[in-house]
């Protein structure tokens, strides 16, 4: 069993869910259709499941390599470039509004751990 893609894969499917969560009660509480046109609204709405999808699917993909005994190195190659690209979008986007980075700074840094643990689990997959 490789405990860094146990690990990561659990923090990602626990990520999907507070994603989902915190997107239905503190985004989509004040940006609702009635407040906005629905196509604006579709906009985001959509995108942020789809965003709470690819994380819950990416960690039941780390779980289930977790307990293969050959791992394969492409599927946790492959999330480690889509969480990776995904920080690097987020900090072009957020990294000149000080106040709005200091606010992410919980998820960056899991986003960070995640990104170490995945490297760690292919780093002692190979080994």
């Amino acid at each position: 069993m490789n405990g860094y893609f146990l690990i990561s894969g659990l923090l990602l499917a626990l990520l999907s869910v507070a994603h989902a969560i915190w997107g239905e009660r503190r985004v989509f509480t004040i940006l609702t259709p009635n407040a906005t046109d629905s196509e604006t609204y579709l906009s985001v709405y959509v995108p942020w499941h789809q965003l709470t999808g690819v994380l819950l699917l990416s960690g039941v993909a780390l779980l289930l390599t977790a307990f293969q005994s050959s791992t394969p190195t492409f599927v946790p190659i492959f999330i480690l470039a889509l969480i990776t690209s995904n920080v690097l979008v987020f900090f072009g986007l957020v990294i000149s509004k000080k106040q709005m980075f200091a606010r992410t700074l919980p998820q960056t840094v899991v986003f960070f751990l995640l990104i170490v643990f995945i490297i760690l689990g292919i780093a002692s997959s190979a080994l």
